[in-house]
């Protein structure tokens, strides 16, 4: 099993130059790329920290389920588990695919 790294690419501020726009685009296509399908069966190894407690570990990892309504522009996702749902709002996070 590979654990996989998913991680958002930052916009650049300008847009003026055409190499800084060609290497946005392409990690945004690798980025988009990486995303889970849906209805995979994924664990997750990776959340950022929780920004109302910046210094504590994500209570999530370790979590593991059914990926539904994945948007592929945003990076949101619902993981569907036997008995609950966590919806992942940010483009960020590892898993590897049961």
């Amino acid at each position: 099993m590979e654990e996989i790294k998913v991680r958002k690419p930052k916009v650049p501020k300008c847009f003026g130059i055409a190499s800084i726009y060609e290497r946005y685009s392409n990690r945004w296509y690798k980025w988009r790329s990486m995303l889970p399908e849906n209805g995979t069966k994924i664990k997750l190894t990776w959340l950022p920290n929780p920004i109302n407690h910046p210094s504590e570990t994500s209570a999530y990892i370790g979590m593991q389920g059914t990926v539904e309504d994945m948007d592929k522009t945003e990076g949101s996702f619902a993981l569907r588990c036997e008995t609950c749902l966590l919806i992942c709002l940010r483009g960020n996070f590892n898993y590897i695919i049961i």
